[in-house]
């Protein structure tokens, strides 16, 4: 039977992200583009910057054999946030240089790479990154390679690396440790729900 979900953080009600979001008047204009595969991924962050980030755009590209219009989205001054030889480290950058926009890929590493693959547009931003030794706490899944992260924790870096004196950007950080605390309490219940089934009731006499 399936759970009662929250209709705007489409959580499972128990996991409700929404008391822990708190809205952030970022100045960057994030565009948050999601592999449809995500969108109902218990692990699936995007869903808080959505919701928290005042100057955002956020799409769900449905159809991955064909590139969006994107054109209205990338002004100058955006670039791309992905990791690679050619992309320049954003804690390097000066203020000037910053971007005023920000492309963010939400999905698997395979996924981000589909959706760079079908919107040949993205390829010809500028790329961005973060310091080959940046990493994060928590980890709900396993990532490629060190430095890599989740949208959540990658959208919370590079705004504090772009507008530092941003109000609330710790907030994004709070939501999704309660996402991670919330997943691993569900993780432990439901396994000790199947251990206590599969062993049962110890009776008087059984071996130890």
């Amino acid at each position: 039977m399936s759970r009662n979900s929250c209709r705007r953080c489409l959580r499972p009600e128990s996991l409700c992200l929404c008391a822990a979001i708190v809205p952030i008047f970022n100045r960057t204009t994030i565009v948050l583009l999601q592999h449809p595969g995500e969108r109902r991924h218990p692990f699936n962050t995007a869903i808080i910057a959505k919701l928290a980030l005042q100057n955002v755009h956020f799409d769900v590209h449905w159809n991955t054999k064909k590139p969006l219009d994107l054109s209205a989205l990338l002004p100058p001054g955006t670039a791309l946030l992905y990791p690679g030889p050619t992309a320049t480290n954003l804690d390097g950058l000066r203020q000037p240089e910053r971007p005023t926009g920000l492309v963010v890929l939400d999905g698997t590493w395979w996924g981000a790479k589909k959706l760079l693959k079908v919107n040949p547009v993205l390829a010809s931003l500028p790329k961005v990154s973060f310091p080959t030794d940046s990493t994060m706490g928590h980890k709900l899944r396993r990532e490629p390679a060190a430095g890599y992260m989740s949208t959540v924790e990658a959208i919370h870096l590079a705004l504090t690396l772009i507008e530092p004196e941003t109000a609330n950007l710790e907030s994004l950080m709070r939501a999704y440790d309660r996402l991670v605390e919330g997943h691993l309490s569900e993780r432990a219940r439901r396994r000790d729900s199947r251990y206590r089934t599969r062993v049962g009731p110890r009776r008087a006499g059984d071996s130890t």
